[in-house]
């Protein structure tokens, strides 16, 4: 089956082709503000893509063109779930996560990742490969007794030092405990998306994670019930700025 024309040019622009390119996802970002301001209806441009792909270029691009309001979710979520880890690792005194030497044209990364595994203790192991780039496999021991990456005996964060190859962009994993993992699909049509990813921009040191807890998502496509209650906080946010909004309410005070 031959591509379409459409496709074709994507391909050659970017790779790889999609149901729209990024310049067609701007485009109808701009006619759907076109339809608004006619309508007299005020807009507002999210980005909820927790999959991070690079249809958020076209909705920015647009809504900085033309004045849109922008809440950037993934953003913000990103920021929530850093303050939470930084948080953590602070309370527990160990180092914040942190990308520790810039990365190297050639360089192979060094990754320590941590878990904080709730009591009883229990043998813990962290099991991925890598996220479309060259093929790298994980299946490591961790430790909880100040080797191997680990930072203090005993406090219940396990962690291990891995090698990353240069040419991996990015990888998913999961933690293991006694051999179960943290994370499993549900019928009747489980996600693919309960892996966590890391895209290692050097040596790193990844955050302090809790043990079958993604932080406001259930996996990486959707958020849980705490993360659509900060989407709700900061919708409300926005949409209070609105002259829309204002209007209304100044009709509802009479």
């Amino acid at each position: 089956m031959r591509n379409s024309r459409g496709c074709e040019a994507q391909i050659k622009e970017t790779g790889s082709c999609h149901r729209l390119s990024v310049a067609e996802i701007e485009e109808s970002v701009h006619e759907i503000r076109r339809r608004t301001a006619a309508a007299g209806a005020d807009l507002l441009v999210l980005n909820a893509d927790f999959m991070e792909t690079a249809a958020v270029r076209g909705s920015r691009a647009a809504a900085e063109k033309d004045g849109i309001p922008f809440v950037d979710l993934v953003r913000r979520f990103h920021e929530l779930r850093a303050e939470d880890e930084d948080a953590r690792a602070g309370k527990m005194g160990l180092a914040h996560a942190a990308v520790v030497r810039a990365e190297g044209s050639s360089a192979a990364r060094r990754v320590v990742l941590r878990v904080l595994v709730p009591a009883p203790p229990s043998p813990v192991s962290v099991q991925g490969q890598s996220y479309f780039s060259a093929p790298f496999q994980l299946n490591e021991q961790m430790y909880d007794d100040g080797t191997h990456g680990d930072e203090a005996a005993g406090d219940g964060v396990f962690s291990v030092a891995v090698t990353v190859p240069a040419a991996v962009a990015a990888f998913d994993y999961k933690f293991y405990r006694d051999g179960i993992p943290e994370f499993e699909p549900l019928p009747p049509m489980p996600s693919t998306q309960g892996m966590r990813l890391l895209r290692p921009e050097g040596d790193v040191i990844a955050p302090v994670a809790v043990f079958g807890d993604l932080v406001l998502m259930v996996e990486r496509t959707h958020p849980n019930a705490r993360g659509h209650e900060v989407i709700t906080r900061e919708l409300a946010a926005e949409i209070e700025k609105l002259p829309s909004f204002e209007r209304f309410t100044r009709g509802a005070r009479g």
